[in-house]
C-alpha cells in the first residue's frame, strides 16, 4: 500500500520512451476499469491467469505473464518483482488507491511517445489520416491506426477525451488542463534534428603513435582478414558501488570494469573468483569473457596462468581515449568505421544487420554484435541514439569515418554467398504475397478477384490447403488444415477490398457468410481487409466472424517464416472473434525465444570449444548454460528448455554436440550445422500441400 504521496514521475527522454502502448481486453474506451481490475489481482506469479471481461462484458482469463509482459510493461504500468512474480508499479498501484486521473495520465506521457503529443492534435475535424501523419512526423512510421486507436481509447478513458458520435473528437476541460501543464516533445527534437550549436566545430584528436601505425598497416587484404565477432562482454548490476536496480553497465563501463579486477596481474583463478563476486559471472560466462578481451589483446598472459593488461590496454581503457580505442578495434574487427559510414542518417538497427549481411557477407552478425559496436562508438561521442532502435553518426563520427581506410562492400556482393535458411522459396514467395496483398486490398470491387488470389496464397504460406473459389453462393477463399480426423479443422474467409482503405457497415453482409459457412461444413469464419470500421467490428464479435486487416496478415506471415507455428497453434487465428490475437503472438514470441536459445547455446559452445582449457575440455555444465542465458535472456528460459535444445543438438540427425554426463560440447562448425538443418528440411520442399488432394 502507498502512503498518499504521489511517487515523483520522471519524464524520460523521447529515445527511451516506448513505441507502444498496451491494450488491455475489454472496450477500448474502459482501459482505465480493465486496469483496474488487473491491479486489483497483483501481485501474481508467473504462469497465473487474470480475470477480465471481454468487450462485450463477457468474463474471460488471459495468460498474465503474455498480458504484462507483452501489454502493462509498455506504460511502465507492472513490473517484474521477486521471485519472478508480477507487481504494480509504485506509480499505478498510487493511481490505483487515490484514482487520480490525472497522475495516470502524466505517468503514461511520461513513458510511452506521442501521448500528450497526440491529445495536442486533436480538434474537430481531426481524422485519423490526421493522426498517422502526426506519428510518421515524430518518426514512428506505423501502417496501421492501431496504435492510434489504442492510444485514443486511454485518452478517452482517462476523460481527456470525448468522441461525439461515429467519428468526432473532442479533448475535454480535463483534457486541456492535462496539456498545460505537460511539456510536448517537438517532431524535431523526437527525430534528433536539434542543432547543439557545436556540430561545425566537431574536431578529431590525432591517433597514437601505436594506433596510427596500425591504422596505417591496413590495406584490402588485412580489411578483409579481421574477425567478425567482437564477442561476450559481461554487464552485469553486481559492481561495487553500483545501486541495485540501476540496470546494466554501458558496454565501455563494463569493459573497465571487468579489466579492473585484474589489478597488477592475477591468476585464472584469482581472477575468476573476483568476477563471480563483483560481476555475478559463472565459469562459463567468465571464459567467454577472457576469450573476447584476448582477443582484443586487451589483456594477455604475463607468466603461467597469469593475466594482465596488456600495455594496448592500460592506454585504450583510460578515460580520454575512446575514440583511439574505436581505431584500434577498427584495426581488429570488421565492421567498426564501415558501421560509421551507415550512420550518417537516422538508421534502425535492424537496417544495420541487413547491410552487415547484405552488403559484407557476415551471415553471424546479429543485433547483438551491432549494439556492441554502437554502445561502444556512443561512449566515444561518435554516435547518438535517437530512440531505442534507431542511431546516427555525430559530426566527430563522420570525421572518423573520412579517416579510416574503410573494406569496399563490392568485394563481399561479388563473392558467393553462404546459404541462409531464409534463402528458400518462401522467402521470394512471401515478397509477392506481401506486395500484392497491400496492392489488390486498395483496389475497386471490379477487381477485388486479384485481392482473394492474393489471400488464398498467404494462407499457403501458413501451410493450410488453401482454394480460391469466389463466385456467387461460394466463399472466396476456403481454408483447411489437412491433419487427422481430430485435429483437422476448416474456415471460410472473405476478402474485402476497398479504395479508401476501410470496410465500412455496407460491405459485409454475415448472414449470407454465415449461410457459405454451412454450405462449406467449415468450423470458423474470418473476413479480411485493409481495415474495418466500428460497427463492422461488432457485428463481427456478435456473430463470431474473425477479422483480420492486412497489416495484421502480412506481419504474422513475416513472422511465420522465420519461426512457424504448427497448424493447431494457428488454430487461434480463427478462434478469436474479438480480433485478439495476443495469444498467437505469444506462441510466435516462444517460437522465436526457442530459436535464440539454439543460436545462443552453439555460440556459448563454440566460444568455450576454441578456449585454451585443458581441464574442461570443450565441455559446458547444463547449469553454467542455464545461468549464463537466465541472464542474458528475457523471458528468462527454464532448465528444461535448454535441456530440450541440447538433446535436439545431440540428435544423431543434427550431430552438433556431444554429451558428457550432464556435460555438452561443440563438436562440428557452426556453418556446417546450419547447412545440417537446411539439408534435412530440402526434401520436405517439394511436398506441397496438393500431394494430399483427393
Amino acid at each position: 500500500m502507498t502512503n498518499g504521496a504521489p511517487p515523483d514521475i520522471e519524464v524520460k527522454p523521447w529515445r527511451e520512451r516506448s513505441n507502444t502502448i498496451g491494450i488491455l481486453p475489454g472496450k477500448a474506451s474502459e482501459q482505465t476499469e480493465s486496469l483496474r481490475r488487473v491491479v486489483s489481482q497483483l501481485p501474481l506469479p508467473g504462469g497465473s491467469r487474470i480475470d477480465l471481461l471481454s468487450a462485450q462484458g463477457d468474463p474471460k482469463t488471459v495468460s498474465c505473464d503474455s498480458l504484462c509482459r507483452n501489454q502493462l510493461t509498455r506504460g511502465a504500468l507492472v513490473m517484474r518483482g521477486t521471485d519472478s512474480e508480477w507487481v504494480a508499479t509504485s506509480e499505478a498501484l498510487h493511481w490505483f488507491e487515490s484514482d487520480d486521473s490525472a497522475f495516470l495520465a502524466h505517468h503514461l506521457h511520461a513513458n510511452v511517445k506521442l501521448f500528450g503529443e497526440l491529445l495536442a492534435e486533436v480538434n474537430d475535424e481531426t481524422r485519423t489520416a490526421d493522426l498517422l501523419q502526426l506519428a510518421g512526423r515524430y518518426g514512428l512510421h506505423w501502417t496501421s491506426p492501431d496504435q492510434i486507436f489504442r492510444r485514443l481509447g486511454w485518452l478517452q478513458s482517462l476523460g481527456l477525451v470525448e468522441r461525439w458520435g461515429f467519428s468526432k473528437l473532442v479533448v475535454t476541460e480535463q483534457g486541456r488542463d492535462f496539456l498545460s501543464s505537460i511539456e510536448l516533445c517537438r517532431p524535431e527534437e523526437a527525430l534528433g534534428q536539434v542543432s547543439n550549436g557545436t556540430e561545425e566545430q566537431a574536431e578529431l584528436d590525432e591517433a597514437s603513435a601505436s594506433v596510427a601505425a596500425a591504422i596505417a598497416d591496413l590495406d584490402a587484404q588485412k580489411l578483409a582478414e579481421r574477425k567478425v565477432l567482437i564477442g561476450y562482454i559481461p554487464r552485469g548490476q553486481k559492481v561495487s558501488g553500483r545501486p541495485i536496480g540501476s540496470g546494466q553497465a554501458g558496454v565501455l563501463e563494463a569493459m573497465r570494469n571487468f579489466v579492473e579486477l585484474l589489478g597488477d596481474g592475477a591468476s585464472t583463478d584469482e581472477f575468476f573468483r573476483r568476477a563471480n563476486e563483483q560481476l555475478g559471472l559463472k565459469k562459463s560466462s567468465f571464459t567467454q569473457s577472457m576469450h573476447t578481451f584476448r582477443n582484443m589483446r586487451l589483456i594477455d598472459m604475463i607468466s603461467f596462468n597469469r593475466y594482465a593488461l596488456t600495455r594496448e590496454g592500460e592506454t585504450l581503457l583510460q578515460a580520454g581515449n575512446e575514440v583511439d580505442l574505436i581505431r584500434f578495434l577498427h584495426t581488429r574487427y570488421r565492421f567498426v568505421g564501415e558501421l560509421l559510414a551507415h550512420l550518417e542518417s537516422t538508421t534502425p538497427v535492424a537496417e544495420l544487420v541487413a547491410a552487415a549481411t547484405e552488403q559484407f557477407g557476415f551471415h553471424q552478425v546479429e543485433g547483438g554484435e551491432i549494439r556492441t559496436r554502437l554502445g561502444l562508438m556512443a561512449d566515444a561521442g561518435l554516435v547518438e541514439r535517437i530512440d531505442w532502435t534507431r542511431y546516427r553518426s555525430t559530426s566527430t563520427g563522420r570525421l572518423l569515418a573520412e579517416e579510416l581506410l574503410l573494406e569496399s562492400p563490392t568485394t563481399a556482393e561479388s563473392a558467393p554467398r553462404q546459404e541462409s535458411p531464409a534463402d528458400g522459396p518462401d522467402n521470394s514467395a512471401l515478397a509477392q504475397v506481401t506486395a500484392d496483398l497491400r496492392r489488390c486490398s486498395r483496389l475497386s470491387d471490379a477487381t477485388s478477384s486479384d485481392f482473394e488470389q492474393a489471400v488464398a496464397r498467404a494462407f499457403e504460406l501458413f501451410g493450410f490447403r488453401s482454394e480460391h473459389l469466389g463466385g456467387s453462393g461460394r466463399t472466396d477463399v476456403l481454408v483447411t488444415a489437412e491433419l487427422s480426423a481430430a485435429d483437422s479443422f476448416r474456415s471460410i474467409v472473405d476478402a474485402k477490398a476497398s479504395a479508401t482503405g476501410l470496410i465500412g457497415d455496407n460491405s459485409i453482409k454475415f448472414d449470407a457468410l454465415k449461410d457459405h459457412q454451412r454450405k462449406h461444413r467449415a468450423d470458423f469464419g474470418m473476413v479480411v481487409g485493409p481495415d474495418f470500421s466500428s460497427r463492422v467490428k461488432e457485428w463481427a464479435a456478435n456473430n463470431r466472424f474473425t477479422l483480420l486487416t492486412v497489416d495484421e496478415l502480412i506481419g504474422l506471415l513475416e513472422r511465420h517464416q522465420r519461426t512457424p507455428l504448427t497448424l493447431p497453434e494457428l488454430k487461434g487465428l480463427f478462434e478469436h472473434s474479438d480480433s485478439d490475437l495476443a495469444e498467437v503472438e505469444e506462441q510466435y514470441d516462444e517460437a522465436e525465444h526457442s530459436a535464440k536459445i539454439l543460436t545462443r547455446l552453439v555460440d556459448m559452445l563454440y566460444q568455450e570449444a576454441n578456449e585454451e582449457d585443458p581441464v574442461a575440455e570443450g565441455f559446458i555444465s547444463v547449469e553454467n548454460l542455464h545461468y549464463v542465458l537466465r541472464k542474458e535472456m528475457t523471458p528468462r528460459p527454464s532448465r528444461t528448455a535448454i535441456e530440450d535444445a541440447l538433446q535436439f543438438l545431440a540428435s544423431p540427425l543434427v550431430k552438433a554436440v556431444v554429451q558428457r554426463q550432464d556435460k555438452y560440447k561443440l563438436v562440428d562448425a557452426p556453418s556446417n550445422i546450419m547447412r545440417r538443418l537446411c539439408g534435412l528440411g530440402t526434401g520436405l520442399d517439394g511436398l506441397s500441400v496438393d500431394d494430399g488432394a483427393d
